[in-house]
């Protein structure tokens, strides 16, 4: 784990169950935040972005997601990116006081992950493109913090 980002893994009697990756604005890597800035979104936003969410398929409907989740939104709440102080991370909102909001894509066939994000307060954005480039339909997510 760097300052940038964080890894949560859960693991239940010995046995890795989930995990999930969050990483702040400073990390986030160009091509997840190219379609925000061909519309002109996020420029007022301090952008985290949701990684690698997984729960292992014997262990899913017992709140492990909601879990790991939720660690991640309370990281992103509580870090304070360095260079988002600077004003000097990737295009997005350059002021400490910024809104933060953490965004994913979900895979459209993926309907438990999508009620997922929806139960935990995670919307839809409008107007936000499709990832160029993507194998599967995606949606983008987003909540604000």
């Amino acid at each position: 784990m760097e300052d940038g980002d964080l890894s949560r893994d859960h693991a239940h009697e010995g046995e890795w169950i989930a995990t999930a990756t969050i990483i702040a604005p400073s990390e986030m890597p160009d091509f997840f935040l190219a379609p925000f800035k061909q519309v002109g979104a996020g420029g007022n936003w301090q952008m985290y972005g949701l990684f690698w969410m997984w729960v292992h398929p014997a262990h899913r409907g017992k709140g492990f997601g909601a879990q790991m989740v939720e660690a991640c939104l309370e990281w992103a709440q509580t870090h304070v990116d360095p260079t988002v102080l600077a004003g000097s991370e990737k295009g997005q909102g350059g002021r400490g006081n910024a809104e933060k909001v953490v965004i994913l894509l979900v895979k459209e066939a993926n309907v438990a992950g999508h009620a997922l994000y929806t139960n935990m307060g995670f919307t839809i954005p409008e107007g936000i493109p499709p990832r160029e480039g993507a194998l599967e339909k995606e949606k983008w997510m987003l909540i604000r913090l």
